[in-house]
């Protein structure tokens, strides 16, 4: 009898469920990506490292465009040297982060914790000087919530 040792190399995807493989590529943020999500869900989040203004992060519309400010922000002053994020908040990324938001999910804390870092280590890292910036990472609030802190 022949034993099959793959089945002890499945995981659970940490956001359907599912059981899956893990595949490996050259990417580090992708990789990471690859080795706690199944195919199908993994496939649905993808880093955009452009087409965003880097003064306020307002989306543009083409996803390719590398802009330092869009037409709002135009002649504003500087509140920060440089502005990234990892991606746009929907679809599987927003399901991840309201799970680990509102359901204490582990799993999914440690993950977006981890794949941030990531971003922010791939993203400063040309950087000659030691690390002196700050790192904020907000967490999405409803709209009703945001009024109620307003009043």
């Amino acid at each position: 009898m022949k034993i099959n040792w793959d089945i002890f190399q499945e995981k659970r995807c940490i956001c359907c469920g599912r059981p899956f493989f893990p595949t490996t590529c050259t990417h580090s943020i992708e990789n990471y990506i690859r080795t706690h999500l199944c195919p199908e869900c993994a496939k649905e989040i993808k880093q955009r490292a452009t087409g965003y203004c880097r003064h306020c992060g307002e989306l543009l519309l083409d996803e390719k465009q590398i802009l330092p400010r869009c037409g709002q922000c135009g002649d504003s002053l500087d509140l920060w040297e440089d502005f990234s994020f990892f991606a746009k908040y929907d679809g599987i990324f927003r399901e991840l982060i309201l799970q680990a938001k509102f359901n204490h999910n582990r799993a999914d804390t440690k993950f977006l914790g981890e794949l941030s870092a990531l971003c922010f280590m791939e993203h400063n890292q040309n950087l000659e000087k030691p690390l002196q910036k700050l790192n904020i990472i907000p967490m999405p609030l409803h709209d009703r919530r945001l009024i109620h802190r307003r009043l």
